[in-house]
């Protein structure tokens, strides 16, 4: 089964694409250095020899954390660069992702429950759902 890359941003200084795969797909990827894709692979729209520091907000290094803002500067060539007319990398396509990782189906954000019943038999709870908007 052959895999296809669709708007991402490859950070890494070498990309580890052998030379026996084949089938490979990459089509409106950024590369922050030069890629050339590999003999019976195929792709299009690809951006390549981008400079890092051009690309977000406010990234640096090739590791994620949640400490780095993966939103990309307006002036980034990954801006409307997807396959889908939307941003290339995290915060693109019709479904981006949400901040922290949350889920879109509710969730506890707090729970308060009483250890004990008051004299009427009724313990108290207090619970805070959230969900966010696709």
């Amino acid at each position: 089964m052959a895999t296809t890359f669709y708007n991402n941003i490859f950070l890494a200084a070498n990309y580890l694409v052998g030379t026996n795969s084949y089938g490979l797909g990459f089509y409106n990827n950024l590369f922050v250095n030069s890629f050339a894709i590999p003999g019976g692979s195929f792709g299009a729209e690809n951006i390549t020899g981008i400079s890092q520091a051009d690309i977000f907000i406010n990234q640096t290094g090739n590791s994620f954390s949640y400490d780095h803002d993966y939103h990309l500067k307006p002036t980034s060539a990954g801006v409307e660069g997807g396959s889908d007319g939307f941003d290339i990398g995290l915060y693109g396509s019709s479904v981006p992702y949400k901040e922290g990782a949350v889920p879109f189906n509710p969730h506890i954000t707090d729970q308060a429950i009483s250890p004990g019943t008051n004299p009427q038999g009724q313990i108290e709870v207090n619970i805070q759902v959230e969900a966010q908007p696709r």
